[in-house]
Order: structure tokens, then C-alpha cells, then sequence
């Protein structure tokens, strides 16, 4: 992995705190948010059912754009020791997913000169 090479190579930050050997590197690059993932893998369930819903062929489909923009945050209360209230907020997000079907590609054509007469 090119990356876990990059950790393993990284200086030392602060005394005592070497960098990551490759072990430890390989092991960092393996684990993901497992709650965002699921949620990012209904989406692209979603994306083929609605291609195939537009009778597009999904084997030809290609992602164009992805964007992620902040939503409203959602405002709760959390109640804490001695009568004290705290804000408990979430921070959600919309995400927008475009994906069109892939036509071929057309060779591009020489050079043409325009010659004046």
C-alpha cells in the first residue's frame, strides 16, 4: 500500500511518538465509518433502481457528480447534573448524486489546418 509506505515513513511528530510501521499503517487503511458506509451503499441501491426505472442500462452508468452540503442542524436537549440543560445537536447532511449512461467515446479527429486562399 502506498499509503501505509507514506505512514511508515512519516518523522517523528513529538518525542515519543514515533511514526506508524506498515502493520499498524495497513491495519488504519482497513477500517471506515461502518454507519456512513451503509448509509452511502442504500444510496447507490437507490441510484440503480432509478435507473432502471428511467430504463437506462445500468451496466453502462457512470457517477458524473457527487456533492455533500450541511442541512439544518437538528436541535435537541440533553439534561444534565444539578438542573442544567445542555444543546444535544446533530449535524446531518444532503447528499446529491447524478449519474448519466456512458456513450462512447468518439475518436478525436487530426489537426486540421485552415489554409487561406
Amino acid at each position: 500500500f502506498p499509503a501505509a509506505r507514506s505512514l511508515q515513513e512519516h518523522p517523528r511528530d513529538r518525542k515519543g511518538h514515533p511514526g506508524y510501521d506498515l502493520e499498524e499503517g495497513s491495519d488504519l487503511l482497513e477500517r471506515w465509518p461502518k454507519k456512513s458506509c451503509e448509509f452511502l451503499l442504500s444510496l447507490l441501491k437507490n441510484l440503480e433502481s432509478n435507473a432502471e426505472a428511467k430504463n437506462l442500462d445500468v451496466a453502462r452508468c457512470v457517477i458524473d457528480h457527487v456533492q455533500v452540503n450541511r442541512a439544518q442542524r437538528y436541535r435537541r436537549r440533553t439534561y444534565r447534573a444539578h438542573g442544567r440543560i445542555n444543546a444535544y445537536m446533530s449535524t446531518p447532511s444532503h447528499i446529491e448524486l447524478i449519474a448519466t449512461e456512458a456513450t462512447e467515446a468518439v475518436p478525436r479527429a487530426g489537426k486540421q489546418v485552415a489554409t487561406s486562399a
